[in-house]
């Protein structure tokens, strides 16, 4: 094989020489021929057309030393190394397969993201429709973050109030709300609600608060106590602003190159899971669940054999056992 590709090399080295600095012709003019290969002009303008300039100029000073060097550098020595794997049937082998899968399956992908996920295609009635479905992700009320402790009676809250204004700040705070607050959904982290709408949502997705808190927040600075106990339905809650976030207003020209990506995004997986669908219902013939109890999924996410499994196999076919080494299992 050496010796076969040494010659190659060289016979290649003397017809670069006539071909590779032809100035004229069209796409079909051969440059180079390797096994049964032939090399076009029109492939290898395409090849160069991929590669950004700035790393074509490091083949060479002049636009004809930069073709020769690509053509000798790039495709040849590609070329020659296919003819090499394919003396030595390296695509036989079963990891070579799994990487030739792999290759295809991204280039199948990359197809449908050419066919129909170019975000520059997406139309923009499309990401106007998307933005007004989706309105309360791009607008919304201001929000104000607020601590509140709840309590069954205006006497107990006014007595806390009392309390949490003396020193101690929020570690007191904390200490109080976990001892008194009847919510104990929030009691543990101070009561906290989170950031609240007029309408008494929260960023967080497990509390809605009465209307009230809002109100009587809304009617404090940052960081202030409410100088009065809020009622809250038959109770009474304790409430301190401790921040807010102002409203969102952000408009569709600001949004649109952002929807225009999701939209996109949203197409090519679109686009694969149909594909997958189609060639699952078109080339899988059987799948047998039972075989996956042989592989076993270690902590680290190795995939190895299941050692108790494969002995067990092998004494009931009354073959060899496995002995263990550092990789696996080998059969004796």
């Amino acid at each position: 094989m050496k010796v076969r590709l040494t010659w190659a090399v060289g016979w290649l080295v003397g017809l670069l020489v006539a071909s590779a600095s032809a100035q004229t012709g069209g796409d079909d003019v051969v440059v180079a021929r390797i096994g049964t290969t032939t090399i076009t002009r029109g492939e290898l303008e395409r090849r160069m057309s991929k590669i950004p300039r700035i790393q074509l100029a490091t083949l060479g000073s002049s636009e004809a030393e930069i073709r020769r060097n690509f053509l000798e550098k790039v495709v040849l020595r590609e070329h020659l190394f296919s003819l090499g794997a394919t003396d030595k049937k390296l695509a036989e082998r079963p990891e070579v397969q799994l990487r030739l899968k792999e290759n295809l399956r991204n280039a199948l992908i990359s197809q449908l993201r050419a066919q129909g996920a170019d975000p520059q295609q997406i139309p923009a009635e499309e990401i106007a429709r998307y933005y007004e479905a989706n309105r309360d992700r791009f607008q919304g009320p201001e929000r104000i973050q607020v601590w509140r402790i709840l309590v069954a009676t205006r006497e107990e809250a006014q007595k806390i109030l009392d309390e949490v204004k003396k020193p101690g700040g929020e570690a007191r705070w904390k200490e109080i709300a976990r001892e008194k607050s009847l919510d104990k959904a929030t009691s543990e982290r101070g009561g906290d609600l989170g950031f609240l709408a007029p309408d008494g949502h929260s960023h967080e997705v497990s509390v809605k608060a009465d209307q009230a808190l809002h109100a009587a927040a809304s009617r404090l600075k940052d960081g202030e106590i409410c100088p009065e106990p809020v009622q809250e339905e038959k109770q009474w809650a304790v409430l301190w602003r401790r921040g807010s976030q102002p409203a969102i207003r952000r408009p569709l020209e600001l949004e649109a190159p952002a929807i225009r990506g999701l939209l996109a995004r949203q197409k090519l997986e679109t686009a694969v899971k149909e594909a997958t669908e189609k060639l699952r219902k078109e080339l899988v013939r059987d799948v047998t669940y039972e075989g996956l109890g042989s592989v076993e999924l270690a902590p680290d996410g190795q995939v190895t054999p299941r050692k108790h499994y494969e002995v067990a196999r092998h004494k009931a076919a009354g073959r060899p056992q496995p002995t263990p080494v550092p990789n696996g299992l080998r059969l004796m």
